[in-house]
């Protein structure tokens, strides 16, 4: 965007060979206003002068909203988002992180399922923690990606099916939200064009005993 600004400034290119660049440059505007607010959500959510500010949750309703605010994403590729709502226990957790967190599984499982696909939200209970499975059945990850890929400053860049580019900080955002709150991330399964399996695990409120009892 700059060298297109300083070239056209110094008159070594024309209004009209500008425009040609006027693709790329919205197209990079769109990707740094994403980073953008990646950063910032992030930042306020796990900033080190912040405690966690983890309460008792219905994660029901968290995942239904997030579904809710993301439904056009699918909608637009044509796709089949579920979740099989079930009676759950509460969860302990960060209301803000845990919105974000699934939001960004949510929308990299859009963006790497191709139209027409199907992306389903599974909920499993375990002793002391929900597991969240969001299923695709996607394009999945490159083995070559897999070790790295929770990681910040590795190049886990790729297109999405409707050649939608991420900016490759989204899985390592989710991972630092997901331990400062006591929990787990971890890629199930994944298969080239067999979809991927990524599973989160959030602290029950109350464990099975206490219920009992």
């Amino acid at each position: 965007m700059k060298n297109v600004a300083d070239l056209f400034k110094t008159g070594e290119i024309q209004m009209e060979q500008a425009q040609n660049f006027m693709g790329h440059i919205e197209q990079g505007i769109d990707r740094s206003l994403m980073l953008l607010d990646e950063l910032i959500e992030w930042s306020d959510v796990s900033s080190n002068d912040k405690e966690v500010t983890q309460e008792v949750l219905d994660l029901n309703e968290v995942i239904e909203k997030v579904i809710t605010g993301i439904k056009e994403k699918a909608a637009n590729k044509e796709q089949t988002l579920t979740f099989e709502k079930k009676d759950l226990p509460e969860v302990f957790f960060d209301k803000r992180a845990l919105k974000m967190i699934l939001k960004n599984l949510l929308v990299n499982a859009i963006h790497f399922t191709p139209n027409k696909g199907q992306i389903k939200v599974l909920v499993m209970e375990a002793m002391e923690y929900l597991h969240v499975s969001i299923i695709d059945d996607g394009i999945g990850i490159p083995k070559k990606m897999l070790p790295t890929i929770f990681e910040m400053g590795k190049d886990n860049r790729r297109f999405g099916t409707n050649k939608e580019k991420g900016i490759g900080i989204g899985l390592f955002i989710c991972r630092d939200l997901i331990l400062r709150n006591k929990g787990m991330v971890w890629i199930e399964s994944t298969q080239e064009n067999k979809g991927t399996t990524v599973m989160i695990s959030v602290k029950r409120a109350i464990k099975p005993q206490e219920q009992k009892d």
